[in-house]
C-alpha cells in the first residue's frame, strides 16, 4: 500500500508574482484488491469497506492539509511588512479545469489569467520596529470572504496596496464571477475598496496586470467591453471511441480512421476505411480502401 503525495510551489516576490508550478496533491490511500499479503482472500464485508480509496490516517491529513507558511513582502520604505496568507494544497477540481493553450502558454480563459495559478487567502501587514520585533497584525478587510488574492503590489510611497480578487469556487461556473478586478487598500486603516466603480470592468492578467505610475496612479490591463466570447473550436470529425479493436497484431478501429486534408487539393479530405471489420485476422482484399471528398460542393 502507497501513499502518494506532491508538493506545491510558490515563488513570491514584492510586487507581481511569478508563474506557480502546481503537482497534484494526492490524500487518499488506493486498497489493495482480494488477496492480503499472506494469500488470505478478503470477505464481502472487507470488500465493501476497502473498496475504492480511503482517506489517511488524521495524523497525515493534518500534515498535508495544513495551511503553508505566508509569504512575505516588505514596504518600499522598509518599515512594513506583509504577512500573505495562503492555502494548502489546491483540490483535484481546480487542477482539472480546462485551459487553453497557445504558444506554450496555458490560459484560464473564462479568468483571463494563467491556469492553475495559485492564489492568497489574507493579508496581514505588521509595522516593523526599531528593535527588530513586530507590531500587532492589522488585516486589510473590505472584500468578501472567500476571495482569492492575486498581484498583490506597493504604491511607490508604501501608503496603499494594489490586489486583485477572484470569487469563491462556487461563483465561478459564470463568466463574470470568475473575473479578476482590481482593488486597493489604505495601509494606514487596512480598508480596501474596488478600483474602478463600474462593476464590469475586468482584469486581464494573463501577460500583463497592472503597475503603480506614481504614489496614487495605477496603470491596470483590462479586458474591452466590446470583446465578444471566444470562438468554438471547430469540428473536424466525431469518433467513437474504439473500445472493441481485436487483439491481432494489426487490428484496426472500424469505420473511418486517418482523416486528414490532401495536400494536392483545395478543402478535400481523405480518410481510410478497412474492410475486414478492424480484425487482421480476416482474409480479404484489398484490406483498406482510401476516400476523398470535398468540402465544399463545386
Amino acid at each position: 500500500m502507497r501513499i502518494g503525495q506532491d508538493a506545491l510551489h510558490i515563488k513570491h516576490t514584492n510586487k507581481i508574482p511569478s508563474s506557480c508550478a502546481y503537482t497534484k496533491s494526492i490524500t487518499a490511500i488506493a486498497t489493495e484488491d482480494a488477496a492480503g499479503p499472506n494469500g488470505s482472500t478478503a470477505t464481502p464485508e472487507d470488500d465493501e469497506s476497502n473498496s475504492g480509496y480511503r482517506l489517511p490516517p488524521a495524523e497525515i491529513r493534518d500534515i498535508v492539509d495544513a495551511p503553508p507558511l505566508p509569504a512575505l513582502s516588505f514596504s518600499p520604505q522598509r518599515d512594513k511588512i506583509l504577512f500573505l496568507k495562503r492555502r494548502s494544497l489546491p483540490p483535484l477540481s481546480e487542477l482539472a479545469k480546462p485551459e487553453d493553450k497557445l504558444a506554450g502558454v496555458r490560459i484560464d480563459g473564462k479568468s483571463n489569467t494563467r491556469s492553475r495559478m495559485s492564489f492568497y487567502t489574507g493579508i496581514g501587514i505588521h509595522d516593523l520596529r526599531d528593535d527588530g520585533t513586530l507590531g500587532p497584525e492589522k488585516l486589510i478587510h473590505g472584500f468578501p470572504d472567500g476571495s482569492k488574492l492575486n498581484f498583490v503590489t506597493w504604491s511607490t510611497d508604501g501608503r496603499h496596496l494594489a490586489f486583485s480578487i477572484r470569487g469563491q469556487d462556487q461563483e465561478e461556473e459564470d463568466d463574470v464571477g470568475s473575473k479578476l478586478r482590481v482593488w486597493v487598500a489604505d495601509v494606514e486603516t487596512g480598508k480596501a475598496k474596488p478600483l474602478f466603480q463600474s462593476p464590469d470592468v475586468f482584469l486581464n492578467a494573463i501577460f500583463d496586470n497592472y503597475v503603480w505610475v506614481n504614489d496614487s496612479t495605477l496603470l491596470v490591463c483590462t479586458i474591452p467591453a466590446s470583446r465578444g466570447k471566444p470562438p468554438k473550436k471547430p469540428t473536424l470529425c466525431d469518433l467513437p471511441v474504439a473500445e472493441d479493436i481485436p487483439i491481432a497484431f494489426n487490428s484496426v478501429r472500424k469505420g473511418m480512421r486517418s482523416l486528414n486534408w490532401r495536400a494536392d487539393k483545395p478543402s478535400t479530405l481523405y480518410w481510410v476505411e478497412t474492410q475486414d471489420g478492424g480484425d487482421a485476422k480476416v482474409e480479404v482484399s484489398p484490406r483498406d480502401i482510401v476516400y476523398t471528398q470535398a468540402a465544399e460542393e463545386e
